[in-house]
């Protein structure tokens, strides 16, 4: 497998991880303050392309408020000359339109991020091995807030 067709499946891993966990999906879908107490979404896959992305998309064309991510690997490279991508970073762009960050629990993108750091950091994701946090900035456009919050793949073990 090429460098290239390596990331597709990669991107592909990580999207799946997230439409499985129902507190990202209930806290993406619902856009109630009692998010995480509804019950569970039997089609999660619905929520691909509607709430989270594996691009950066653009607020100008968000009509209706919502919550969602994105996700993208980032300074990615080949050590070594080797055959695959080693040392990149995972990122996942939280955004949540300033009407909707208020949840039951707290502030929804930290609710959302919670849970990213569950599956990605203290877990051990198919196909990366080790990842530690490595960054987060303020996002903010439009009437959108959220996190850009990146983690450091620091040991791959490849999807084949």
């Amino acid at each position: 497998m090429s460098k290239f067709k390596e990331l597709n499946n990669n991107i592909t891993k990580v999207m799946s991880a997230l439409i499985d966990n129902q507190n990202i999906c209930k806290l993406l879908n619902y856009n109630t303050g009692d998010a995480l107490s509804k019950p569970d979404i039997e089609n999660t896959t619905e929520l691909l392309y509607k709430n989270i992305y594996p691009y950066l998309i653009s607020l100008d064309a968000q009509e209706t408020p919502k919550s969602f991510i994105c996700v993208s690997l980032d300074d990615f490279r080949s050590l070594d000359r080797s055959l695959y991508f080693t040392n990149n970073k995972l990122v996942f762009h939280v955004m949540c339109h300033n009407d909707l960050w208020q949840v039951d629990e707290g502030l929804r993108p930290f609710c959302i991020l919670d849970e990213i750091d569950d599956i990605f950091c203290n877990g051990h994701m198919i196909g990366y091995g080790k990842m530690i946090f490595d960054s987060s900035n303020l996002v903010f456009a439009k009437n959108y807030t959220g996190y850009r919050v990146a983690y450091k793949i620091t040991d791959v073990n490849n999807l084949r």
